[in-house]
């Protein structure tokens, strides 16, 4: 009897400490999308990362590197060193930062899966009910503030695009799972919230990252045939959002970023710094077929990287490619299929949107990559 009460206090400690970890995390990504003090929370997003690793070899007695994290170490390395002739420094340095900070939280929770798992799953769905909290709140005292890297303000000064729509897009992926594995109804009424959000935020990079996302997470599990309904009624809905988000602003040439970009790369093979898009984006060289929008961010994690640091930006491209061929290969089961969906739908999103300079949504995408590195 007191061997199975000390069991039980051990395993209750245990659940404790993982409970507080977990709440640690909560409350940093929270801080890390509210768009406030960035520069401040990436830096703290570092120290928790580096916390999380001590957590994992004190918890597992080693750490363990997931694969090709050398070739980041390369990219990072590379990063680093293009700073010295980048136009604002101090800028390329913050998102120096972000991206460490990316790796530690890729590494951490590749070593913490079984600990931080399940609880990762609750955690993001109550970020999505918090931040979608702070909008209602927002809309309802009429709020004027424009914020790029917050998750419930408006992004845009034309006030027609929220980032909190590509939170919600995991925030659904994950949701519209456990509703389907569990069929428990509570998950109704956040399904039912994820569709207001949705369409709120005019995001149509989430639309994309969710239907792409849900397309991966349906066909590895082999749910096409066995749940049509439900991903016919999901396809209509995101076809939905899409017209009600295309009535509100241009969609054609609505990304004459990409164009600049692309032609900002081989006018400065060495890059002009990360963060430092706008210099791209205001030369008149790059202003092909009339492509003269602005904008201070690439609109694409790739673009960004390659006008940042030029042609060392391909590490991270090879990078990139590396760790996605490696989720490939490995071993499916339903957790690791869903972990993987919630990565792609991310990476979607960053193609089409500057979410990737958003602390919280940054660090989700790499801890994502760790979880979904692991075999079982």
């Amino acid at each position: 009897m007191k061997d199975l009460n000390k069991l039980k206090r051990k395993v209750f400690a245990k659940n404790n400490f993982w409970n507080f970890t977990t709440v640690l995390i909560g409350a940093l990504f929270v801080a890390g999308g509210l768009g406030l003090e960035t520069n401040v929370v990436q830096h703290v997003g570092i120290l928790v990362g580096i916390l999380l690793l001590m957590l994992a070899y004190i918890w597992n007695k080693k750490i363990v590197l997931p694969r090709y994290t050398l070739l980041y170490l390369i990219f990072i390395f590379l990063f680093g060193l293009s700073i010295f002739w980048s136009e604002d420094k101090e800028v390329s340095c913050e998102y120096l930062v972000l991206f460490i900070g990316g790796g530690l939280f890729w590494v951490s929770f590749y070593n913490l899966r079984k600990e931080l798992g399940g609880r990762i799953d609750a955690l993001v769905i109550i970020l999505g009910l918090i931040f979608g909290g702070l909008f209602i709140v927002s809309l309802l005292v009429g709020a004027e503030i424009v914020n790029s890297k917050s998750l419930y303000l408006q992004a845009s000064g034309y006030r027609n695009h929220n980032h909190l729509g590509d939170l919600w897009a995991v925030v659904m992926l994950m949701a519209s799972y456990y509703l389907i594995k569990t069929k428990k109804r509570l998950y109704w009424p956040v399904v039912g919230l994820g569709i207001f959000f949705l369409a709120a935020s005019l995001s149509r990079a989430a639309y994309l990252a969710l239907f792409l996302g849900g397309i991966y997470l349906f066909k590895q599990l082999d749910w096409f045939k066995k749940r049509k309904r439900i991903y016919r009624l999901g396809g209509v809905i995101i076809v939905i959002l899409f017209l009600f988000a295309g009535a509100q602003k241009i969609t054609l040439f609505s990304r004459p970023y990409f164009i600049q970009g692309i032609a900002g790369f081989f006018h400065n093979p060495l890059g002009v710094g990360v963060g430092n898009f706008k210099i791209i984006s205001s030369d008149s060289a790059n202003h092909l077929w009339g492509m003269d929008g602005f904008s201070s961010l690439a609109h694409n994690i790739i673009l960004e990287i390659l006008t940042g640091m030029g042609v060392f930006g391909f590490s991270f491209v090879i990078w990139l490619i590396a760790v996605l061929w490696d989720i490939g290969k490995k071993k499916r089961t339903e957790k690791n299929i869903l972990y993987q969906s919630l990565f792609i739908a991310l990476g979607i999103n960053f193609l089409f949107s500057t979410t990737y300079f958003i602390p919280t949504m940054l660090w989700l995408w790499f801890g994502y990559l760790g979880i979904s590195q692991i075999d079982n």
